[in-house]
């Protein structure tokens, strides 16, 4: 997912060289997964507060988006070491 997310923001969408580095992948995939995580806290603060209760596909979306995060992160650092 993160050479995906890489390779549609660099040259080579345009037909221009690209020059790939493992720290531009890694600052992309943190560019996208942070702010995701930051949504998605905030969501999980104020449904806890008001009480929330989510129907079948709101928990759906809730718990692929929650096993998304955790899975590229655990690629993320295995990669990483």
């Amino acid at each position: 997912m993160r050479f995906r997310l890489y390779t549609l923001s660099s040259p080579v969408v345009r037909s221009e060289p690209m020059r790939f580095s493992e720290k531009g992948v890694e600052q992309l995939f943190k560019d996208f997964n942070i702010p995701l995580e930051n949504v998605f806290k905030f969501f999980e603060t104020y449904a806890k507060i008001d009480n929330w209760k989510a129907n079948s596909k709101e928990l759906y979306v809730m718990n692929k988006l929650s096993s998304d995060e955790k899975n590229s992160s655990r690629k993320f650092d295995q990669n990483s070491a």
